[in-house]
């Protein structure tokens, strides 16, 4: 068996040293590809049939799992930037999280269509990982949120996303 403590250990030092980053971002992306992974794992044991979905859970990690380390630098180059630079950085920032709230509400609805076939015996991994998805979503709002007072950018996602949450059901 693998052990991971020591390739962790580095990211949650510094996510709990007193500097900027990485911050909430980066966790959240952290959490998404953890709660993604474990959906994922419930699903290969338990599907038997129509299993591109696993697939489709797993794109989505892959395609977010760099945001753990792009977010970090992007928050950084949004301090040090300028004017017009600083507002494409912003831009650029409110996208990313944009679109990691989306593959969220994404995996949580493809996920959802399999609930019933998930085995009794991993339903727990299933449930954590759904979980997991709800802090990375509920993250994105905040994020969002605390770019609208520090930057002053409305992102009509903060209420796409909260409505979302609203609608999930509760295990």
């Amino acid at each position: 068996m693998k052990t991971y403590c020591q390739d962790l250990e580095g990211y949650f030092n510094d996510l709990a040293a007193k500097q900027p980053s990485p911050g909430g971002g980066s966790a959240a992306a952290a959490i998404f590809c953890m709660g993604t992974g474990l959906i994922e794992m419930a699903m290969q044991y338990s599907l038997k049939e129509n299993v591109e979905v696993i697939g489709q859970i797993g794109e989505l990690r892959k395609n977010n799992f760099p945001i753990i380390d792009l977010d970090s630098r992007l928050f950084d180059e949004i301090m040090k930037a300028k004017d017009e630079q600083r507002t494409e950085l912003i831009t650029k920032c409110e996208t990313m999280i944009a679109g990691l709230g989306l593959s969220v509400v994404k995996v949580v609805k493809l996920a959802l269509t399999r609930k019933n076939d998930i085995k009794k015996s991993i339903i727990s991994d299933y449930i954590i990982g759904i979980d997991c998805l709800k802090v990375v979503l509920t993250a994105c709002v905040l994020n969002l949120k605390a770019n609208e007072t520090m930057f002053k950018v409305h992102s009509r996602y903060i209420g796409i996303f909260e409505n979302e949450l609203n609608t999930w059901p509760k295990f």
